[in-house]
């Protein structure tokens, strides 16, 4: 097992400065939760739009 001192030596810089691998983007529920509100909104929207320029 290493020690602090033996990490120091192999690697030249403290364990503090050592930058830490991050985790890749993981795409979660309400990520999608979110999105489809989104597009319904929009759809609601544009058929709105839609409906008040064609009445005219």
């Amino acid at each position: 097992m290493l020690n602090y001192n033996d990490i120091d030596k192999l690697f030249g810089t403290p364990l503090s400065q050592v930058l830490r691998p991050h985790k890749p983007y993981q795409f979660k529920m309400w990520h999608v939760a979110s999105g489809l509100v989104g597009v319904f909104l929009m759809y609601k929207g544009f058929q709105k739009v839609k409906e008040d320029f064609l009445t005219d």
